[in-house]
């Protein structure tokens, strides 16, 4: 069972994060565009050098301002300044946090101008965002990386919402293979998942060294419009989960300083 408790203002302190409690942060990526610098000067080393090998400084940008949301994010779980948080990265990527960190998991996916942070300290979590849009290759991706499960649900979708089923199924997918750590090492034909984005969404076979298809919970998340996102955290359905959705908003100065000071990361809804 899973409760929602959507968009609700809270005030401004250190969220408290309960056992079963997965909060979703959304970030408006344009909203830092006068910020840069800010956000640079929050990054690692190696993030910025990261950074520095994309090949256009919109993609730079975009990169550079959800890695600083996340930082900001995790600092008000913490009790650290943003700069002072340091990740590690698995066999497959995937960033974790160094010791200390009270049993956090978080996740961060990025599309367009929008992203999606997830913080919990239920299970090792995944959270991935597409903005809707036609792709000309669509089936190809589909007959690609879709189970033969999935390929059959995606042509029984009306042809108008097919385009939406896809980027659902994606997501989805996407979501798993994050919460599992395995990132792409992970074969996305490996499993299956539901399809229609309208029904709730649901892990229907995976390989037993991830667990029994009853230890997943998959969750929509509610965006922006004409973006899609989900959730997947490896916590059986029957397992009650509260889920709550929280907007970032950056104020100019406020990522640098401590928790106990100021706090960056208003929820405003």
């Amino acid at each position: 069972m899973t409760k929602r408790n959507n968009r609700n203002h809270q005030s401004a302190t250190s969220p408290v994060l309960a056992d079963r409690d997965i909060h979703v942060w959304e970030c408006d990526l344009t909203a830092t565009d006068d910020r840069r610098d800010t956000c640079v000067d929050l990054l690692s080393g190696d993030e910025r050098d990261r950074a520095g090998r994309f090949r256009f400084d919109d993609d730079r940008m975009r990169w550079v301002a959800s890695r600083a949301a996340l930082r900001c994010v995790l600092s008000r779980y913490l009790d650290k300044t943003p700069g002072q948080i340091d990740f590690y990265y698995g066999a497959n990527g995937k960033p974790e946090l160094k010791r200390n960190s009270g049993g956090l998991h978080f996740s961060l996916s990025h599309a367009a101008d929008r992203a999606l942070i997830a913080v919990t300290r239920s299970a090792p979590v995944g959270i991935d965002l597409e903005k809707l849009r036609e792709l000309p290759d669509r089936d190809a991706i589909a007959a690609a990386q879709f189970s033969e499960g999935e390929q059959c649900q995606l042509r029984q979708t009306p042809a108008a919402d097919r385009s939406r089923a896809f980027f659902s199924c994606w997501t989805r997918k996407e979501a798993v293979i994050k919460a599992t750590g395995e990132g792409l090492a992970m074969p996305l034909k490996s499993f299956e998942v539901t399809v229609d984005p309208d029904q709730p969404p649901a892990v229907r076979s995976i390989e037993e060294c991830y667990g029994a298809i009853s230890d997943w919970t998959l969750l929509n998340i509610e965006t922006a419009p004409e973006y899609i996102g989900a959730l997947a955290v490896r916590a059986p359905a029957s397992r009650e989960v509260s889920l709550k959705q929280r907007q970032f908003v950056a104020e100019p100065t406020a990522c640098c300083e401590p928790v106990s000071g100021r706090i960056p990361c208003q929820p405003t809804r």
